[in-house]
């Protein structure tokens, strides 16, 4: 049996024949219309149409590494190579082929032997939400907790894989949070970063409760 009779008989209910009557259409015209329909969805992507309507992919630590990486070389370069992916994780070519094809069957990149690699729609939205959580934390990390850049990339880098999403949202709400209030603000930042730095605040702390009790009373 064809396929677009199989289409024909799947598609064709109650509902749509009480549309086409709706529209006078006869018999005849009723079956022309379902092989031009069954035309259309056999002629579709439906790898894109997948894509279309999902944002992201979970993957694994290792994975999420090798699309973020993908994703900055790609902005550098247009497009990414096996070479400079290894080069970048300090990987070898063949665990980078055997990651490149885990995400080619996730549809996350465009990939062929010895081709330029480009990212999909998906891949680049499931890159960018990796960078999102990276950046989060690692701003977390420097600017909440005075943790030196240096080392706030590195514990972002292993942090960014397990963090859920509600973690990375309350960190950044936080940031945020300490900027506006009159009790935080920059200068509790710095006070903290001055604490951990020195061991002692900087200001003398009943001043300080003194002159929040001033701001907030205004």
């Amino acid at each position: 049996m064809p396929k677009y009779d199989i289409i024909i008989q799947v598609t064709e209910t109650n509902q749509i024949n009480n549309s086409f009557d709706s529209i006078k259409l006869d018999d005849a015209g009723k079956q022309e219309y379902f092989v031009i329909l069954a035309y259309i969805l056999l002629s579709f992507n439906w790898n894109d149409i997948f894509i279309m309507s999902t944002q992201i992919v979970v993957l694994s630590a290792s994975l999420e590494d090798y699309i973020e990486a993908i994703y900055h070389i790609i902005t550098k370069k247009q497009v990414a190579r096996s070479k400079d992916i290894a080069t970048c994780l300090s990987v070898s070519r063949a665990s980078v082929t055997e990651a490149l094809r885990t995400l080619s069957k996730k549809s996350l990149i465009n990939y062929a032997p010895y081709e330029p690699i480009t990212l999909t729609p998906l891949g680049k939205s499931t890159a960018e939400d990796v960078i999102f959580r990276h950046d989060a934390l690692k701003d977390f990390f420097t600017k909440v907790l005075a943790i030196d850049p240096k080392t706030a990339e590195v514990g972002a880098c292993r942090v960014e894989h397990a963090a859920p999403p509600e973690v990375i949202q309350r960190m950044i709400a936080f940031i945020d949070f300490l900027k506006i209030c009159p009790r935080g603000g920059d200068d509790l930042l710095k006070g903290f970063a001055d604490y951990c730095k020195h061991g002692t605040t900087r200001n003398d702390c009943g001043e300080c409760i003194s002159s929040c009790n001033l701001q907030t009373s205004k």
